[in-house]
């Protein structure tokens, strides 16, 4: 299948501490673990590489699946099979969809984490703290 201009991967970066470039893969994997730790959820052993697997999405807790996206630049842009996979993924399962959104090129105080929920999910969880 041939990948789109658009959606071609991204370029290692360099470490200036040293002469090995870290992947954009390993980069990704850092940050979900962050974001892990951070969010309190339990992250899914070799997410995206097993087409076969049960369990999907970057992580997950009771109550939603996760999907991280992360960017060095001050924008990312969210195609529509992402959200349709990550729906899909998290109906299975019986949980919310949770898409958190690293943006690290965004300019202060402009916060760089975002989590973006669907709209009913959102108003479920506004309601239930409002009482």
């Amino acid at each position: 299948m041939k990948t789109p201009k658009d959606h071609q991967p991204r370029k290692p970066t360099p470490n200036m501490w040293s002469d090995e470039v870290e992947s954009p893969k390993a980069t990704s994997l850092k940050n979900e673990k962050r974001l892990s730790k951070k969010l309190g959820f339990q992250l899914t052993p070799g997410s995206g590489n097993q087409d076969w697997a049960t369990k999907k999405g970057d992580g997950f807790t009771a109550d939603f699946m996760f999907e991280c996206k992360e960017t060095q630049k001050d924008r990312l842009t969210i195609l529509p099979d992402v959200l349709a996979k990550l729906c899909r993924e998290a109906g299975i399962v019986g949980k919310d969809p949770a898409l958190v959104l690293s943006m690290y090129g965004l300019q202060d105080p402009i916060p760089k984490e975002w989590v973006a929920v669907p709209l009913e999910v959102f108003k479920q969880f506004t309601e239930g703290v409002s009482k």
